[in-house]
C-alpha cells in the first residue's frame, strides 16, 4: 500500500527558490524538498495565478520601505 505524504508548503517554496538559485533541472531537485513533480506543479500554479508576482511585489515594497533596496542603476 502506497501512502501519500503531504509536504509542508514551506519546503515546497524552499525547493522552488533552491531550483531558481542553482538552475538545476527540476528532476535533480534534492529529495528533502519533496517530489520534484510536486514542486514543479506548485511553481507552475503559482506563476500562472499571479502568486509569484504578488510575492515579488510585496518583497520589493518591504525592501524599499526599510531602505534595503538601492534603486540606483549602474552604468556599464
Amino acid at each position: 500500500m502506497i501512502v501519500a505524504r503531504r509536504w509542508r508548503r514551506s519546503w515546497i517554496v524552499a525547493g522552488m527558490l533552491y531550483r531558481l538559485r542553482t538552475s538545476l533541472p527540476w528532476w535533480d531537485l534534492p529529495e528533502h524538498f519533496g517530489p520534484w513533480r510536486t514542486v514543479w506543479k506548485r511553481h507552475r500554479r503559482y506563476a500562472a495565478d499571479g502568486t509569484c508576482d504578488r510575492v515579488l511585489t510585496a518583497l520589493l515594497a518591504l525592501a524599499d520601505t526599510t531602505g534595503n533596496l538601492d534603486w540606483v542603476m549602474p552604468l556599464v
